[in-house]
């Protein structure tokens, strides 16, 4: 298409980009299962089984999956496998939501693992106890310190 706005190298950029999109799979988001289903062109129901699994089991699916085996057979296969207890970050959380829990490789983690964490003003200390458990599910060593303003009588009540 002509633009009086864009010069020639600017067009043919544009239009390589959208043939190099064309192949990619529809929709604005692609999770891992997403990436999985359309790498190997497998159907809806192929989807709903791979986010049922676990994170090891899931890991252990994308990884170990060629084509050359039923899909079926390589997820119980992952059931049976022993989840890995060395301290890396794949192994992190192997009962944890699969699908949420490999998102977390492709994003920024800004929280330092050694590094103390501080709530302050958490009413009944709910998301001061869910960050802890979070942090010591993905391994990380530092403290969790949280403050309320409610006095031991009310909180206990809640």
């Amino acid at each position: 298409k002509f633009n009086q706005w864009k010069s020639a190298a600017e067009i043919f950029a544009r239009y390589v980009a959208d043939l190099k999109e064309r192949k990619m799979p529809a929709g604005s988001a692609c999770d891992a299962v997403a990436a999985f289903k359309f790498r190997w062109k497998l159907d809806f129901s192929t989807d709903k089984l791979l986010r049922a699994l676990s994170h090891k089991d899931l890991r252990y699916v994308l990884t170990n999956y060629d084509g050359s085996r039923e899909l079926s057979d390589i997820i119980e296969e992952a059931k049976l496998v022993e989840a890995e207890r060395d301290n890396q970050t794949a192994n992190a959380l192997p009962d944890g939501e699969g699908v949420s829990t490999i998102g977390r490789f492709t994003r920024l983690e800004l929280i330092d693992p050694l590094a103390d964490a501080a709530v302050f003003g958490d009413a009944n200390l709910t998301f001061a106890m869910k960050l802890a458990r979070h942090r010591k599910a993905l391994g990380h060593v530092g403290r969790v310190i949280a403050t309320t303003f409610e006095d031991l009588p009310t909180l206990q009540e809640r």
